[in-house]
């Protein structure tokens, strides 16, 4: 079994599709159980791995470097891949980010496997004077997680003077999530595909920022994903998708986040258009033969925003050279 999703490039500042989880097939999603993963999580060892150079992807000298690398890594049973990476950004740069941009998953044994859970993560990201650092997790796994699996992840860092650009990052959820007592991140949300007719599920989510302007853009930006299901089963289709973001909150509206199913906090009984408001809608498969069964899901993401941002949708890729 193979299963990709082949890196989209990104130029400045764009939005682009998102996603994540912390997958485990043994146990149900709650609060302590996240943070008794985030617990084990931080005590694994790092997987030996490794980084590729990184290419510049663009650059306007003294204001922003965009720069795209991949992380390899293998494993010969199905626990969790656990690599830590960095890259130095320039000496005109003083703020940081980095996002994911594509990611493989494949068994390195027989192609006949089945599969309860696959996921890809970065977090923990963290700029510390001119290198920016940050974990990377990735797992592909059936229920005794004995088969050896080979995972890549594509990443890109965005680097820039904020002096020389208006731009704000909102990436610092991973902290909170792991930590009891600091309230739920905005940046992250679980959630089941239950009592619906097919394998399709759709989510709708939302961030919080009171730092971004209340006008401008805010692009979201993807961090991970993942799927899992009670028991294992061949994989017939896997798809994620994050549609386009808006600076729009409605009222009354319930959006996914953390753990729950909540109403935006708006200021005023209304819906709001509002750059500190940014929502979306998150479309995933996971199937095999059967029409559906239910699954978990879950995505993360960060976000920026500020008067020197802007989006732009990509145009539909051309169905005769897309990949099955």
């Amino acid at each position: 079994m193979d299963t990709n999703n082949s890196s989209f490039s990104r130029s400045v500042l764009i939005a682009g599709t998102v996603f994540i989880v912390t997958v485990s097939a043994s146990c149900s999603y709650t609060g302590r159980n996240v943070l008794e993963f985030c617990k084990t999580f931080d005590e694994l060892p790092l997987t030996p791995s490794v980084q590729t150079f990184p290419s510049v992807g663009l650059e306007n000298l003294g204001t922003i470097k965009v720069m795209n690398g991949t992380g390899t890594a293998t494993l010969d049973h199905g626990a969790f891949i656990r690599v830590e990476h960095s890259i130095d950004i320039p000496d005109y740069a003083n703020k940081a980010t980095v996002f994911l941009n594509g990611w493989n998953l494949s068994y390195r044994g027989p192609d006949d496997q089945h599969v309860v859970g696959l996921a890809t993560l970065v977090g923990r990201v963290r700029l510390e004077g001119k290198k920016l650092t940050w974990n990377a997790m990735g797992i592909l796994s059936d229920n005794d997680a004995a088969e050896a699996y080979a995972w890549t992840y594509h990443y890109t860092v965005i680097a820039w003077n904020d002096t020389a650009l208006n731009v704000l990052v909102n990436h610092d959820d991973t902290d909170n999530f792991c930590q009891p007592g600091t309230g739920a991140s905005d940046n992250f949300y679980f959630a089941a595909n239950r009592e619906t007719y097919t394998a399709l599920s759709s989510f709708s989510s939302f961030l919080q920022n009171p730092d971004f302007p209340p006008n401008g853009t805010v692009a979201i930006l993807p961090r991970g994903f993942g799927f899992s299901w009670t028991n294992d089963h061949k994989l017939l289709q896997l798809a994620y998708s994050l549609d386009h973001s808006e600076t729009f909150a409605e009222y009354g509206k319930k959006y996914k986040k953390a753990f729950d199913e909540i109403p935006a906090p708006l200021p005023t009984p209304a819906s709001t258009l509002d750059a500190r408001f940014v929502s979306w809608n998150t479309y995933g498969i996971l199937k095999d033969n059967s029409l559906r069964r239910e699954y978990l899901f879950g995505e993360m993401v960060s976000a920026v925003g500020g008067s020197d941002v802007w989006s732009t949708a990509p145009s539909f890729f051309d169905s005769a050279a897309s990949e099955s």
